[in-house]
């Protein structure tokens, strides 16, 4: 004796898969028009400005290998900036970085304040 099981599973399958590809095809008869893609309001980027003060000096290396990069520092910022924005871009943020140098022995007072006048909210 054979079971009516796998016959009837097999006719239930086939009518479902009828049934939700033909009703999906009858409602954009209905409608008459095709799906479009809605229009997304504009986002508004906030902008983030960061400042990068710096004292620079050359250093002398024991070696020639030892010769430590002129942008030490400022290249991993600017890594960060571009990874910030990849990111932001999703969130609406908008990463900048304005890099100040100063000399060693100079006063960065006048320096940080520039820095703030130009928006630069967070310094490092």
């Amino acid at each position: 004796m054979t079971s009516a099981v796998p016959g009837t599973l097999a006719a239930f399958l086939c009518f479902f898969s009828l049934t939700v590809n033909v009703a999906g095809a009858l409602a954009q008869e209905a409608t008459g028009k095709q799906p479009t893609a809605t229009a997304k309001p504009e986002k508004k980027l906030t902008e983030i400005k960061i400042g990068y003060l710096r004292a620079y000096a050359p250093q002398l290396a024991l070696s020639v290998l030892d010769v430590p990069p002129r942008d030490e520092g400022v290249a991993g910022g600017n890594v960060a900036i571009a990874d910030n924005n990849t990111t932001g871009s999703f969130l609406g943020q908008k990463f900048s970085l304005d890099v100040t140098e100063v000399k060693p022995d100079a006063d960065v007072v006048p320096a940080f304040q520039e820095m703030i006048a130009k928006g630069n909210r967070y310094v490092v």
